[in-house]
């Protein structure tokens, strides 16, 4: 694994991390809404800093891409931008729900699913599935939106071998759980702790095993990914409707 600096923004939580070869030499994590603009300057300063290294030896940038929050993305993927530039780094983009799904990595056995969730407001959710195989996370289901309503057949048991557990993450996760019940899952899921309800920048940086150049992004082109369109009045429609079909 490369070394990797990782800045995660998508929600409250502010967190800047700097891994090598899966080790955490320096990390600092902020559970603070509404400033992530103000610290997150002296955050990524403080976290190379405390690493012992210098930016000479960092080998790539890595962000939280979302979805998640609107301004706290821009801030996040605008500070990695402006790094990867300043330092000539490679910037990779990671997807926030496989950030999130990483934090349970450790804890899975072969076969077993992590369904991410965050929460969207009222009763909707950004959801991903990943499953563990050959020790590696892969994705089973792509990013969405949905109502919890909608879990019910976003995720179905016939799809699973019964004997495979099932990890809930994610800010979203405790309102997920009685649909995923209902469905059928109940006595297989595993409703992870307020501790697991965020993604870290450890966790964004754990994602990036490799730095080829599939996974390295344009610096001036990256852009976040926002699912939904930025709504400042109480919107009428679900994230669904409101969000463009190809």
């Amino acid at each position: 694994m490369p070394t990797i600096l990782a800045i995660e923004t998508a929600t409250t939580l502010c967190s800047v991390a700097l891994v090598a070869e899966q080790h955490v030499l320096a990390e600092l994590t902020l559970n603070q809404p509404r400033s992530h603009a103000t610290h997150l300057p002296d955050m990524i300063q403080q976290v190379v800093h405390f690493s012992g290294l210098e930016w000479k030896d960092l080998e790539g940038i890595a962000v939280s891409m979302g979805p998640g929050s609107y301004t706290g993305l821009r801030i996040g993927v605008s500070a990695a931008k402006a790094v990867a530039f300043a330092h000539e780094k490679p910037l990779v983009g990671v997807n926030t729900l496989r950030g999130l799904a990483q934090l349970v990595h450790p804890f899975m056995a072969e076969g077993d699913t992590v369904c991410s969730f965050l929460d969207a407001r009222r009763d909707e959710v950004y959801a991903a599935a990943f499953m563990k195989k050959d020790n590696l996370l892969e994705w089973e289901k792509e990013t969405t939106a949905l109502v919890t309503a909608e879990l019910k057949d976003w995720f179905t048991p016939e799809r699973h071998a019964p004997k495979n557990s099932v990890w809930l993450v994610g800010d979203g996760a405790r309102k997920c759980l009685e649909p995923l019940q209902v469905a059928g899952w109940e006595g297989h899921l595993t409703l992870l702790p307020e501790s697991a309800f965020f993604p870290t920048a450890r966790a964004i940086a754990q994602c990036v095993t490799v730095l080829t150049p599939e996974d390295v992004q344009n610096v001036r082109d990256l852009e976040p990914f926002y699912y939904k369109a930025f709504v400042a009045a109480k919107p009428s429609r679900t994230i669904r409707e409101r969000t463009p079909q190809n």
